[in-house]
């Protein structure tokens, strides 16, 4: 497996701040409020992202060591070659990333786009939004529990709340549970779906991405990090997928919707799900 960076990462050097560490993601603040993660695997990817070709457990480890010892001031710094985490007393952690790959997901998203012609546009809204719905409710019959702004609770009153507000969506910066608040997951889904129905990267919905561009300091670093990449149509890894397999028109296409689909619902505790709805919501801009 190569090693990966993505192509939102700010340009070398510069120096953060170790803020968190889970057995899926390092967390790096960056000076410009937006988080840098360093993450195991290509499928959990993000346009301000960095995935090692090896070595990622012992990393991590040594991550989660430093940042129990550090009282949360570990400094990380990126030289574009390799990445560092200074410790006390020269108990330095490097992840070597030189030569990584870009990894840039916007020409697929362009080609996606292209494989539905505009004739067909409103066809396909139709068959896509099929497919997930029915993906959904396989879901829930197996046992999969709604919890934040799908279930009954004050988030999802708050949701419906905002959802017939005029500022409607981009008052969801910011809003509701998660480390990525879910409004947030569900403005990446939704400016996912806009671009692949208006046509490729940064065509769909005009107006809503200005308005969420100038309402980033209303959410914090990972939601930050996550608008970020989907207002330059560089969403998530799986949000990528989810575009791919509903633009794809081969034999296989449906049995790659529900896989997308089922990838998205276990991506965080309602990230996905979330996602997927403002994926639904932006097919129909």
């Amino acid at each position: 497996m190569p090693a990966y960076v993505g192509c939102l990462v700010p340009l070398s050097p510069w120096t953060g701040r170790l803020v968190g560490a889970t057995g899926k993601a390092l967390s790096i603040l960056h000076p410009d409020g937006a988080l840098v993660s360093v993450v195991g695997e290509p499928g959990r990817m993000e346009a301000r992202a960095l995935v090692p070709a090896g070595g990622w457990d012992g990393f991590r480890r040594s991550a989660e060591g430093l940042l129990d010892g550090g009282a949360g001031r570990v400094p990380a710094s990126w030289d574009g070659a390799s990445l560092r985490l200074e410790g006390d007393e020269g108990a330095d952690a490097v992840l070597p990333l030189d030569g990584a790959e870009t990894w840039d997901p916007r020409p697929g998203l362009l080609g996606a786009a292209g494989m539905i012609p505009a004739s067909e546009r409103r066809e396909a809204v139709v068959r896509i939004g099929r497919l997930v719905r029915a993906t959904l409710e396989r879901a829930r019959a197996a046992g999969r529990s709604s919890e934040g702004i799908h279930a009954d609770g004050p988030f999802a009153e708050g949701f419906r709340r905002l959802s017939r507000s005029p500022g409607f969506p981009v008052n969801l910066v910011g809003f509701g549970p998660g480390t990525t608040p879910a409004g947030d997951d569900w403005l990446s889904g939704y400016l996912t779906a806009a671009d692949l129905i208006a046509g490729g990267p940064g065509k769909g919905a005009p107006s809503v991405r200005a308005g969420v561009r100038e309402s980033l300091t209303r959410t914090g670093a990972a939601g930050r990090a996550l608008l970020e990449g989907a207002l330059e149509s560089a969403p998530p890894a799986y949000l990528v997928e989810l575009a791919l397999a509903a633009a794809d028109r081969g034999a296989g296409a449906p049995g790659r919707l529900e896989r997308a689909v089922d990838g998205a619902l276990g991506h965080g505790a309602t990230s996905g799900e979330d996602a997927l709805a403002g994926f639904m919501a932006g097919l129909e801009t």
